[in-house]
């Protein structure tokens, strides 16, 4: 912790801020980049594939451009894996409270 500074009056003044601990995530910003790579490959694919494809799902058809398609697709499945994603990380954190609430009961104990 920081020792309190003397003013030039010789007062004491509040202890010096240390620095902030830096993050775990300090660094380049990978998850990013490989994401906007991605993202750039998906758009020149579906650039480059303009055709109308037939959808059918059941007793449903449509017709939409191949680039639709794929974006939509690409969308959703970055919209799953981070449902999938918050689902594994929240029961991941309960388990771990668990844990160490049932540590702490057996060290009272």
């Amino acid at each position: 912790m920081a020792e309190p500074v003397d003013d030039l009056h010789g007062e004491e003044t509040a202890p010096a801020p240390s620095a902030p601990p830096k993050p775990e995530s300090a660094g380049l910003p990978w998850g990013g980049i490989l994401a906007a790579i991605a993202l750039g490959v998906v758009g020149v694919f579906a650039v480059q594939n303009p055709d109308v494809v037939s959808i059918r799902f059941l007793v449903w058809t449509a017709d939409f451009p191949l680039a639709t398609v794929i974006l939509v697709t690409a969308a959703a499945s970055v919209v799953m894996t981070s449902i999938i994603g918050a689902v594994y990380r929240r029961r991941r954190l309960r388990r771990r409270a668990e844990k160490e609430a049932l540590k702490k009961l057996r060290s009272e104990g």
